[in-house]
């Protein structure tokens, strides 16, 4: 085995100007205060990168990356690029101590920093910070026991609580968050936040931004918006801004999730649960339910024979704003041999909402579906049944470990339910549904 060790207890540096590669079997390690500096070079890590103590340098004048098979783990780690230049993600990383910003970018790229409990965040500014459009977050996990102003890893979200929040993983990503029909967006930032002890939190959250994050927003008018694990976004309001210091506050908070900042109306009007199509002596019943609304006007009901050309029989008026569930009914007395089937809705300011599509068939058994394929935020689960039943979906990691599981109730007829994957890492998973008293598809 091949190994590169720098040991130093006062002070030892190497400087490297070409393409550093740790192949499989080698090693590098650093200790003491050795400081390893990447030039304008690639790092790609086939083998052993054990950074215990000491910084590693990544300077220069052009693009580089984080590569390889194997995970990298740093435990200083100095971004000193130009000032337009940035380390780009291939892979993801773990941080034991700090992550220094001294000139140039770092990009998530779809990947993940990872940050030991004690590790910080140092110098990001405008000019210098984390970014990543396309995904990817820097995590850490702490425990936040009545926390008083405390920041994790300086990762710019600040908790006060007089409760026991218990261990708490916060995640801040920089994908834009949107709502289903992409008509209203965030700003460049957003946190996942999981405590162990998630309810009566009475917290108070400071989420701090940068102003190269704001895009098109109006930051004088930001509130904040949350979105549960199950479910869409709805706005929380604020409790105060200060556009100087580029931050918003908001106090009497009761569970955390995903939350980030936005000057439009990035909630959904209405958050539609279920949506069923059944065959009946000739006749087609359309039952839809709806969790929420919000100055929701009526509903259309509206018919294709392609999928692609719409057609609207029928018009039901909406509850306008409710907080409990809601259901409605549609029947179409002429319903072709097969047809599909949306149900599209209008709120009073005019917009506009739709379900995802049915496709009624009435000669077809028990039958489900899945869509789509890749996923990207949110999963739709079509079950076509014979009875009313309840239906359990397990979601399956490539490790066959179970991550999440959801029961809903469905009708007869074909019904359509949604499983949220935003916050589910990349890779390949396994959705297992099972209903009508033993009735599994996978």
């Amino acid at each position: 085995m091949f190994k590169i060790i720098l040991l130093c207890f006062l002070l030892a540096s190497i400087q490297l100007n070409a393409q550093l590669q740790i192949t499989s079997g080698a090693e590098i390690k650093l200790s003491g205060a050795a400081t390893l500096t990447l030039n304008d070079i690639n790092l790609v890590n086939d083998g052993i990168f054990n950074q215990t103590d000491g910084t590693v340098f990544f300077t220069g004048n052009i693009n580089t990356t984080i590569n390889g098979s194997q995970s990298t783990r740093f435990y200083n780690m100095d971004i000193a690029k130009g000032p337009l230049n940035r380390v780009t993600l291939q892979r993801s990383i773990n941080t034991g101590n700090q992550l220094n910003f001294t000139a140039g970018y770092l990009d998530l790229n779809g990947f993940n920093i990872a940050l030991d409990p004690t590790a910080v965040l140092n110098g990001e500014t405008e000019t210098k910070r984390i970014v990543g459009s396309t995904g990817g977050e820097v995590t850490i996990t702490v425990n936040l026991n009545a926390p008083s102003s405390v920041n994790p890893g300086n990762l710019g979200a600040i908790f006060t609580s007089a409760a026991n929040m218990g261990s708490t993983i916060i995640q801040r990503g920089h994908a834009l968050q949107n709502n289903v029909s992409g008509s209203a967006s965030s700003i460049r930032r957003y946190f996942d936040i999981t405590p162990t002890n998630n309810t009566a939190l009475n917290a108070t959250l400071r989420m701090h931004y940068f102003d190269a994050e704001i895009g098109t927003q109006n930051e004088n008018i930001f509130n904040f918006f949350r979105k549960p694990v199950i479910g869409s976004w709805s706005n929380q309001g604020v409790t105060t801004r200060n556009t100087v210091l580029n931050y918003a506050e908001l106090q009497g908070i009761a569970a955390f999730s995903r939350w980030t900042l936005s000057d439009g109306n990035i909630a959904l009007p209405v958050l539609f649960v279920l949506f069923n199509v059944k065959c009946n002596n000739g006749k087609a019943d359309i039952i839809w339910k709806t969790a929420s609304e919000q100055n929701s006007s009526h509903f259309e009901v509206q018919r294709s024979v392609d999928g692609n050309s719409w057609t609207n029989i029928g018009t039901v008026p909406a509850a306008g704003n409710s907080s409990t569930e809601r259901s409605y009914a549609y029947t179409d007395n002429n319903p072709l041999p097969t047809a599909f089937y949306r149900i599209a809705e209008f709120d009073l300011d005019g917009r506009t909402q739709y379900t995802s599509i049915i496709k009624n068939d009435c000669g077809q058994t028990d039958s489900w579906k899945v869509w789509p394929n890749p996923v990207q935020d949110q999963l739709f689960v079509g079950i076509n049944s014979a009875v009313a039943t309840k239906v359990t979906i397990s979601l399956y990691d490539a490790k066959g470990s179970l991550i999440r599981q959801q029961q809903n109730a469905i009708l007869p007829g074909s019904n359509q339910l949604s499983v949220d994957m935003s916050r589910l890492p990349k890779g390949m998973y396994q959705v297992v549904a099972n209903w009508n008293n033993g009735q599994q598809q996978q």
